[in-house]
């Protein structure tokens, strides 16, 4: 197994940092936000961009090492795909379930009495 050069490494370094950062701001907002859509539209896609960066840091890794494998490029698809669907979903249920508890934040015009 040979060493990998240092720009590949420093490449696979960034990609993980990134991804890293992205997961890590989609955990701080479902912890820091109120209104619950706002929480699954941050956390789908921070978590998305987070999960893209680590899986592009182990395709560059395992591509260097090994044969090239989809693998990586067949997560990252299930994943695109089916993450909006599932926030979608979640915050339609919210939605149905407590109407009145989750507040619909105002459209700007609304809010300076334009609409009216």
């Amino acid at each position: 197994m040979s060493a990998l050069p240092w720009w590949l490494d420093a490449l696979i370094a960034l990609s993980l940092l990134v991804g890293a950062v992205f997961s890590l701001l989609a955990a701080w907002a479902l912890f820091r936000l109120e209104e619950v859509r706002l929480r699954l539209h941050v956390a789908s896609l921070a978590g998305s961009v987070g999960l893209g960066g680590v899986l592009l840091g182990s395709a560059l890794y395992f591509g260097y090492q090994h044969s090239m494998l989809p693998r990586e490029g067949l997560i990252l698809l299930f994943v695109l795909l089916t993450t909006p669907l599932s926030a979608q979903a979640l915050g339609n249920a919210v939605s149905a379930l407590y109407p009145h508890a989750v507040p619909v934040v105002p459209s700007s015009a609304e809010s300076k009495g334009e609409g009216q």
